[in-house]
């Protein structure tokens, strides 16, 4: 019977000490599946990290965007090590917690193998057993705030982490318009700079060709110099043989200016002979009209001479001129072809060029490319990263939320006040005093 009402006197007890023991469990449970569920966190932002750092590879072309990248870095270092030191942190709480527990539940058992004359001393292990349910409040209050500040601040940073991101989003979507443009202009100077190279390789042609219609007039310039040269030689002596021939007629002229003073003078002797005389006289007139004649006649070829050779000496000058206008033909010619010769070197210098700028246009637009794709690949990554970000500040946000139902429960431990030290041990005494009391009036009897 005593046994009985002990039993039914301990029930209440050991109901609230399961309940606590649960609520506690519960708790435990609860920051273990917070713990748990860092490493995922971690995890995330670790890769977010790893592949934020393949910006590196971009800084030669954007420093806002790698000074970007680095913060970001930096930020998602600072929030792994932050969760990695609180986790740790909670898993030291844990411990003490899972250590406590099984020293309640070792006090239990103490309490439940208990022999009836001890019921005092399971008091005293309820009122410790409270008395520690008041630390651990304690300890869970300072967790509870510990941990909504620190999901505070992670909201926080996730929160700049997000704008950072839709901030760098943004500039990135600019600058990849902005290389798109310069691609377009790359192309349509590239497609220009082609066409002028064709035009330039056209105008090379062309100056080859009258180079060699130039070096040919040259060759024609030279040999009709040659030609014009050698009939002037031949004038020269044409002239020369005009002044021999000139020379003779007047002695002719002279030959006929003596004879004509000959038959003079026989005419004068035959008409002194009288009779005798007039048959010679008659030769001596033959002779003076045949010496008139001559001289007449030596005279018109001298005229001719002269003429034919005044004609030869201005064909000679005639010649010189254009043996000298051909002379300066040629050497214009000549500097002609010189000057094409340049213009030719020249252009095809200016091809090389063009080609070289054509090429360097060429590698920027497969380089704008190339950073165009990392840009969208930085884009895809900042993306990841504000979502990452956005469910980081869920976790958080649910987190918070627990961490109020766990400040919750720990407040109904206050309930537990009313379980006074001095009054359990005096109602446990005094119901369990009888006992003690009838035990022994059992046994008398």
């Amino acid at each position: 019977m005593n046994k009985e009402i002990q039993q039914t006197e301990k029930s209440p007890t050991l109901i609230i000490m399961t309940f606590i023991l649960l609520a506690l469990l519960g708790f435990l449970g609860y920051m273990a599946w917070v713990v748990f569920s860092l490493p995922l966190m971690k995890e995330q932002l670790t890769n977010t990290i790893s592949v934020v750092l393949l910006l590196d590879d971009y800084q030669k072309f954007s420093h806002p965007i790698l000074y970007a990248s680095i913060v970001t870095c930096l930020i998602c270092l600072l929030i792994i090590l932050e969760i990695y030191r609180r986790s740790v942190k909670r898993k030291e709480i844990e411990k003490t917690h899972h250590q406590a527990i099984l020293s309640l539940l070792d006090e239990s058992s103490f309490i439940g193998d208990a022999d009836t004359k001890k019921d005092f001393e399971v008091s005293e292990v309820i009122n410790l057993v409270i008395s520690r349910l008041m630390s651990h409040k304690k300890i869970t209050q300072e967790i509870s705030a510990s941990l909504s500040a620190a999901v505070n601040e992670t909201r926080v940073v996730s929160s700049q982490l997000a704008e950072s991101s839709e901030h760098q989003s943004e500039e990135i979507t600019i600058i990849i318009k902005m290389m798109g443009e310069m691609a377009a202009s790359m192309q349509t100077q590239s497609a220009e700079l082609k066409n002028t190279v064709i035009d330039i390789q056209q105008i090379s042609a062309l100056s080859k060709k009258s180079n060699v219609i130039i070096q040919n007039s040259v060759i024609g310039l030279t040999n009709t110099q040659n030609k014009i040269n050698d009939k002037t030689k031949i004038i020269k002596k044409l002239s020369e043989k005009f002044k021999d021939i000139e020379s003779v007629a007047f002695s002719l002229d002279d030959m006929a200016d003596q004879a004509h003073i000959l038959g003079l003078n026989a005419a004068i002797q035959a008409s002194t002979a009288g009779e005798s005389g007039k048959g010679f006289a008659v030769i001596a007139e033959e002779m003076q009209k045949l010496a008139e004649r001559s001289g007449t006649s030596i005279k018109h070829i001298t005229s001719m001479i002269n003429n034919m050779r005044e004609q030869v000496d201005s064909f000679g000058l005639s010649v010189d001129e254009v043996a000298h206008t051909i002379t300066k033909d040629k050497k214009v010619s000549e500097e002609a072809s010189l000057t094409i010769k340049k213009i030719d070197a020249t252009s095809s210098l200016l091809v090389d060029r063009i080609d070289i700028v054509v090429n360097s246009l060429l590698e920027q637009e497969q380089q704008s490319s190339k950073a165009s794709k990392m840009l969208n690949v930085i884009q895809d990554i900042s993306s990841q990263l504000l979502f990452g970000t956005k469910n980081t500040a869920d976790i958080m946000d649910e987190i918070a939320d627990k961490t109020s139902l766990t400040s919750n429960d720990s407040n109904e431990v206050d309930t537990l006040k009313f379980l006074d030290q001095k009054p359990i041990a005096g109602e446990l005494v005094s119901t369990q005093v009888p006992d003690f009391s009838f035990g022994p009036g059992e046994n008398k009897k």
